[in-house]
């Protein structure tokens, strides 16, 4: 194999995982990490990469306000349309240890935050 030969097979290598990363990555982390940042993620702590996936999908869900229990203790009040699609990551919201609760501006509807132990694994 000639000199060119082996640069052209070289970069069609790089491409060629460059693209099997690109699809096998979610892409609504795109607006909050770099290609790279997700992709060291992946390699070096791929629980952390699975734990913002899970929290992606279920961290969190809005809910109408319960009228027959007990008082909600809210962890702040959003501004936010109830009928979009939220995650965390989009209202800059922090995973807790606790389960956390906001109340919706104008509405009977919270969105609850689920805690760390629910989106392990």
């Amino acid at each position: 194999m000639n000199f060119y030969n082996t640069i052209i097979a070289s970069a069609f290598i790089l491409c060629s995982c460059n693209m099997a990363f690109t699809q096998n990555y979610d892409v609504r982390l795109d607006p909050y990490f770099s290609k790279t940042e997700i992709k060291n993620m992946m390699e070096k702590d791929p629980e952390k990469y699975q734990f913002l996936v899970n929290a992606l999908n279920k961290a969190v869900f809005i809910a109408d306000i319960p009228k027959e229990k007990t008082p909600v203790t809210y962890s702040g009040t959003l501004s936010i349309n109830p009928n979009e699609k939220h995650t965390f990551l989009s209202l800059n919201l922090e995973i807790t240890d606790f389960y956390q609760y906001y109340k919706i501006e104008g509405t009977e509807k919270m969105l609850v935050v689920l805690p760390k132990i629910f989106l392990e694994k």
